[in-house]
Order: C-alpha cells, then sequence, then structure tokens
C-alpha cells in the first residue's frame, strides 16, 4: 500500500506542474506532506510500531480525494471578479488593537514566568490548560480572542513587511505578543504559525529566487532565525519520553501522529471507531458550532461538543513504542472517522480540497488583503492537520473572522 501513495503522489505531482505551471503549490504540498510522513512512519523509525494497511489504506483514499476535488474545482468558476482595491489598511487603529491584546497578555505572562523560573516550561504547558494558573473565563478569552487576534494582525503586518517593504508598529508589536503568549501557556503554535507564515508568504512572492529573497529580507531573516531558535530550545525543554534531541521531537510531532493512528486503527472498539460513535459531523464543524455550546453550557444545559467527544480518546497516553508515549495528535482522518465512518475519508477530503481551491482562485484572480491573508492562514494551517482536525477548534476558525473585521472599510482610509 505504501507503493500505491507513492505512486499516486507521483503521478499527481506530474499532473499539478501541468496544471499549475510550477511545481510548487499548495495541491502538491500537501501530497508530499502526507507521503513523505507515510513513508516515514512505514519504517518504523526509533522503534515506534509501524501502522497497519488499513491505515496506509485510509491516506491513500484521503490522497486520491483531495486530488480529484482540487482539479475538479480548479475548472469551475466560482469567483466574482471584484472592482481594484482603492484603500489602504488604517494602521493606527491595528496598532491600537496590538497594544490591546499585550496589555491583556501580560498580567498572565507574569504568572507564567514566575512558574518557568521555578519549574520549567515543561510544568507550565502542564498547569496552563488547567483552573491553577487561569479561570476558564480567562482561558476562553485568551485562546479564543487574543490569540487568533494576534495572528490576525501578524499575518496583515508580515504581508506589509515583505511586499510593501514597511514594517509597522504592529508587527513588532506581533512578535512581542507571540513571545508573551509562549510565557502564558508554554506552547509554541503561535510562534511556529508565526514563522511558517513569514516563509510561506516569502515563497510565494520570490518563489525559487533564493538570492533575492535573502538580500531583500535580510531582517526578516534574522527574526525567523532567532524564532526558530527559540522554538528549538522550548522543544528541548518539552521532549517526549523516548529519546533525545530536536529531530526525534520533530519526527515524534510530525510522523508520531501516523503511528499513534495506527495504534488505534488496530483497537478500533478501544478508541470508539464503530457506528455507535459517530458523531454525524459535529467534530468536521466543531470550531463553527463552538460558540453555540458555550452559550448552551454557560446556560446551564450539558451539550457535549465533538471535539469534547474526541478528546475523551484522543487524551489518553498510549504507547506508540515500548518507549514512546503520546496523545492528542491522531491525525485529521481519526477525526473523519469519527465523524462519518468510511465515507468521512471520501466526503472531508472533497471539502478540503474544495475550500483551498477556493482560497486560491479567489486570492489569485482577484486579490486584495482578505483573500492574500485568509489564503496564506490556510496554507500555514496545513502541516498540522498532520496532527489533528485543527478548523474544530474555535480559535483557527477565529483567525480568518478578525482578517475580515480587520480588512474591512472601517479600518480602511483613502491613499
Amino acid at each position: 500500500m505504501i507503493l500505491c501513495i507513492l505512486l499516486i503522489t507521483v503521478i499527481s505531482l506530474i499532473i499539478n506542474f501541468i496544471q499549475f505551471k510550477n511545481f510548487l503549490n499548495f495541491v502538491n504540498v500537501f501530497l508530499l506532506m502526507w507521503c513523505v510522513a507515510s513513508v516515514l512512519s512505514w519504517f518504523g523509525f526509533y522503534g515506534m510500531y509501524v501502522p497497519p494497511m488499513e491505515a496506509y489504506l485510509y491516506i491513500f483514499i484521503l490522497l486520491f480525494m483531495f486530488e480529484l476535488s482540487c482539479l475538479l474545482f480548479l475548472r469551475i468558476n466560482t469567483i466574482t471578479h471584484t472592482e481594484k482595491q482603492i484603500f489602504s489598511l488604517n494602521w493606527r487603529k491595528i496598532n491600537i488593537f496590538s497594544i490591546i491584546c499585550t496589555i491583556i497578555i501580560t498580567p498572565f505572562a507574569i504568572k507564567g514566568i514566575a512558574l518557568v523560573l521555578a519549574e520549567g516550561f515543561y510544568r507550565l504547558r502542564l498547569t496552563g490548560f488547567t483552573e491553577m494558573l487561569y479561570s476558564n473565563q480567562e482561558k476562553l478569552l485568551l485562546i479564543n480572542i487574543i490569540q487568533p487576534l494576534v495572528l490576525a494582525i501578524s499575518i496583515l503586518s508580515l504581508i506589509e513587511l515583505i511586499k510593501n517593504k514597511k514594517v509597522r508598529v504592529s508587527l513588532i508589536i506581533s512578535v512581542f505578543n507571540c513571545l508573551l503568549y509562549i510565557l502564558v501557556f508554554g506552547g509554541r503554535w503561535l510562534l511556529l504559525e508565526f514563522l511558517l507564515l513569514a516563509g510561506i508568504i516569502l515563497i510565494d512572492i520570490y518563489g525559487a529566487n533564493i538570492i533575492k529573497l535573502v538580500k531583500n529580507n535580510r531582517l526578516l531573516i534574522v527574526v525567523i532565525a532567532s524564532i526558530f531558535l527559540t522554538i528549538a530550545l522550548i522543544t528541548n525543554q518539552r521532549s517526549v519520553g523516548g529519546g533525545e534531541g530536536l529531530l526525534y521531537n520533530v519526527y515524534v510531532y510530525f510522523v508520531g501522529s501516523l503511528h499513534l493512528f495506527g495504534v488505534y486503527i488496530s483497537n478500533p472498539l478501544v478508541y470508539s471507531l464503530g457506528t455507535e460513535h459517530l458523531l454525524f459531523g459535529r467534530e468536521f464543524f466543531a470550531g463553527i458550532l463552538e460558540p453555540i455550546y458555550l452559550i448552551a453550557n454557560f446556560s446551564g444545559l450539558d451539550w457535549k461538543s465533538g471535539i469534547e467527544s474526541i478528546n475523551e480518546v484522543t487524551q489518553q497516553f498510549v504507547a506508540v513504542s515500548p518507549a514512546t508515549y503520546m496523545n492528542n495528535n491522531v491525525t485529521m482522518i481519526y477525526a473523519f472517522l469519527r465523524d462519518f465512518g468510511f465515507l468521512g475519508i471520501i466526503i472531508c477530503p472533497v471539502i478540503i480540497g474544495a475550500v483551498y481551491t477556493h482560497l486560491y482562485k479567489a486570492k489569485k484572480q482577484s486579490p486584495n488583503d482578505y483573500r492574500e491573508s485568509i489564503y496564506y492562514y490556510g496554507l500555514s494551517i496545513m502541516p498540522f492537520l498532520l496532527f489533528e482536525w485543527m478548523p474544530a477548534r474555535m480559535s483557527i476558525i477565529m483567525v480568518p473572522i478578525f482578517l475580515f473585521l480587520l480588512t474591512r472599510k472601517s479600518f480602511f482610509k483613502i491613499r
């Protein structure tokens, strides 16, 4: 089956090169990401259990349906032409929102710093999401409002820097806010997102012209290198048991999810992979439905969201090798199976392909601040789909909403 995955990937790469007129496109990135992870998992590095054939069959169907969906929707004209944008973003207002985020994050970061100095980042990560440091209301504010707002402002500021060569105050504040946010929960995701977004925008604008890319973005390259070093240092402090070193940790996070998924597939009854546990879209659309569940729970109703049902299973630590235990990161395929069973592997990749194709066509045919930013954001969360179905998080869905609001006329000024 691993040979079938390699074969469909190679054939698709050729077809996509003809379709896009270049090798580096969003479809190929998605296919290569899953193909490379699948091949690596097949070798069972670090003594990890090789996933069963059924797991690779699901991956093959996922890639085939995604490729088919993208090719189909590329030929369907769904983009309406809009007039050329005659406004520029009102950076003064955006700067104010950046400062507000800093003011809100700082008191929580001070609490986090005290814990880090006493017990390290690992302890902060363990206790940050409990009620030992912050209340549920505080976590809802930080995770679902402040984090996506910081990220939305970062995206717009990065585009302004790379595309127009203008260093906005909001960019400096955004980097600072990302660093502060690390001290709140001990997580690396916000910094990693910043890093990925910078790389994606640079590659989209400069392509393979590395010399020009480096020459015109020296300061940003230094910032990217500093962020990468910060992530590496935090990762070493939060090393997963069973191995050591940055390479091991990267493997566990990006490939280990396939090994964990293999364990789930091998024990379907234990991990709720049966028709009696179907969620019928409550996980796939969890990010959109989350506000409804929050309102219901605050009203005293005991409604369980799809992501809560998933977490009841995925938060359990499971052995993926004799020495390595993992939880949570079980690929987005598990979410698809929990929602619709085998049909989920057919339906969900088609929807994903349609969304990514729409974002690509909108950005290419009628670019504006919002369409460019939302396209780059969509690409930046693509690698994390190896971990889980990221849009099940309300914080992920809030970023496009904030991007939409920040790029409306109220945030524009006449040039």
